[in-house]
């Protein structure tokens, strides 16, 4: 980078790729933490089951494998947001991918719990799910922002 006072567009650049890079970070943070808990466990679990007993993170889900891919993408474009004002596109998908993943988990949390053979009552979604479509949602507003400070020649 060059001592020259950057502009109001690089500004905006940058600060839609920093809110890329931590929507990144909490995309995969979200996906080792639980996706999937439950209010009441049994009393009494058989050795046998006490796997199911536990909650479920992203990687349980096998979702959060897309979530990790789309966060990898976040990053590389926001590298290229700030280094050649390319890669805001992209970053779009990736954040409707990984909010599509995210709302769609999220509203079939009762669905990954029998799909999973868990054990337990009342499953509602885990703090993991939570931050990943918040992240999901950082990332498209950023990716929007970034878009917009972006110069038309550099789609």
């Amino acid at each position: 980078m060059s001592d020259a006072p950057r502009d109001y567009f690089d500004r905006a650049r940058l600060i839609a790729a920093t809110g890329l890079f931590i929507a990144s970070v909490c995309l995969i943070v979200g996906c080792f933490l639980d996706w999937v808990t439950v209010d009441q466990l049994p009393t009494v679990i058989p050795e046998n089951q006490r796997a199911r007993a536990e909650p479920f993170n992203g990687f349980d889900v096998r979702d959060g494998y897309v979530i990790v891919g789309a966060a990898l993408v976040l990053l590389i474009s926001a590298v290229r947001i700030v280094l050649q004002s390319t890669g805001a596109g992209l970053a779009f998908l990736a954040a409707v991918v990984a909010g599509g993943v995210a709302i769609s988990d999220y509203r079939s949390v009762d669905e990954m719990f029998v799909e999973l053979e868990a054990i337990g009552r009342g499953p509602r979604p885990g703090a993991g799910l939570i931050l990943v479509a918040f992240g999901a949602l950082l990332a498209l507003i950023s990716a929007v922002g970034a878009i917009a400070a972006t110069p038309r020649n550099a789609t």
